[in-house]
């Protein structure tokens, strides 16, 4: 069972358990013709103030530029960086798309953003090929380890820089 909400400019279902529409359109599929189903994006977000709690938010659109994943990354972050929800954050989204539209389901595009976050951005990405690339990594090392007592997230990178340097014990 889901629960409908409307918005300003389009309709939101809520989802009981997260990713049942996209299951659900993924089933339905083989079976159309012609044109095939509308665009579906779908969003999971999780509660500021509640911890964990996470709940799948889906609409469908039609319209949208999908000549690239790029532009439908774009049309997604639109979504996770204006949200009208203040209670709630987008940790990832996800944007289903029928391209072949006369051929039905053989081809088709689901393309994944994933969210920024303290451990998971273009910054980090680029230390740690820093790291790998010169060596330093008794450097990432120490500076990993004076950022993890401000976030404890910082671990997960610690333990990969401990990891190429061979340090699979601590790690």
């Amino acid at each position: 069972m889901a629960k409908t909400l409307l918005n300003q400019d389009r309709i939101r279902i809520v989802e009981e358990e997260i990713d049942t529409a996209v299951e659900s359109r993924n089933d339905s599929l083989p079976t159309l013709r012609e044109l095939g189903p509308p665009d579906l994006v779908h969003l999971v977000k999780q509660s500021v103030k509640s911890g964990n709690k996470q709940s799948g938010v889906y609409h469908h659109v039609t319209g949208i530029d999908a000549s690239s994943s790029a532009s439908l990354a774009a049309y997604v972050n639109t979504l996770i960086y204006t949200p009208n929800d203040k209670t709630t954050k987008i940790i990832s989204g996800l944007y289903c798309k029928d391209i072949n539209a006369h051929q039905g389901p053989q081809l088709g595009s689901e393309p994944e953003v994933q969210v920024p976050n303290n451990v998971s951005n273009h910054l980090t990405t680029g230390l740690i090929n820093y790291i790998h690339t010169t060596g330093r990594y008794t450097s990432g090392i120490n500076l990993f380890e004076k950022l993890r007592s401000r976030d404890t997230e910082v671990s997960s990178l610690l333990a990969r820089v401990m990891l190429s340097a061979d340090e699979e014990v601590q790690a």
